[in-house]
């Protein structure tokens, strides 16, 4: 929702409040009746632009709204990023359902985010191979893919260093980020 040029940018800052000003979306007063407006601004914002892609039943969303709030109240007004008591993987499998429904949507919203990705991704594979989509689709936690993001990485001729060593920090961010949710310690 913000603007920073790449999301390591965004994210080289000492709290996820800085962030948020990084990329001007609270401003940079830090008196706590700015801190409050600029609380409720972000949460209206957030509710008219990202929640109509989330599931609108009127429960779901009365929840994902005091959520939200109390989110934003945390990082914006107090400065603290709450951690949940329990590692998410954990939440995760506690969360799991094997209801057909539930399942269904689960793989039906999976495959769109592997299709999405792929869309993204495969315009030149001549400088990274990529796994396939069934490959991809046949993924879980219990049966995990082999795949080496960074050396699957080629840089193009004409590409700086610079330019070339960003999507391997990325890279490496999401495959540490990946790993801690999978091994929480």
């Amino acid at each position: 929702m913000g603007r920073f040029e790449t999301e390591i940018d965004l994210l080289t800052h000492g709290s996820v409040k800085e962030c948020l000003r990084q990329c001007q979306l609270i401003g940079h007063n830090d008196d706590e009746e700015s801190l409050q407006k600029y609380t409720e601004v972000l949460t209206k914002r957030f509710i008219q632009e990202q929640m109509q892609y989330f599931p609108n039943a009127q429960r779901v969303i009365d929840f994902w709204i005091i959520i939200t709030f109390d989110l934003f109240s945390k990082i914006i007004i107090k400065d603290i990023l709450p951690v949940s008591e329990m590692p998410p993987v954990q939440l995760s499998s506690l969360l799991a359902s094997t209801e057909k429904d539930i399942v269904d949507y689960s793989i039906k919203i999976k495959a769109m985010a592997i299709e999405a990705t792929l869309k993204e991704v495969t315009h030149d594979t001549n400088f990274m191979s990529i796994p396939s989509k069934e490959n991809l689709l046949q993924t879980t936690s219990n049966n995990p893919l082999l795949f080496d993001g960074i050396g699957s990485l080629r840089k193009n001729p004409a590409q700086s260093d610079e330019s070339f060593e960003e999507p391997k920090l990325a890279i490496t961010t999401c495959i540490d980020a990946i790993d801690q949710y999978r091994n929480p310690s």
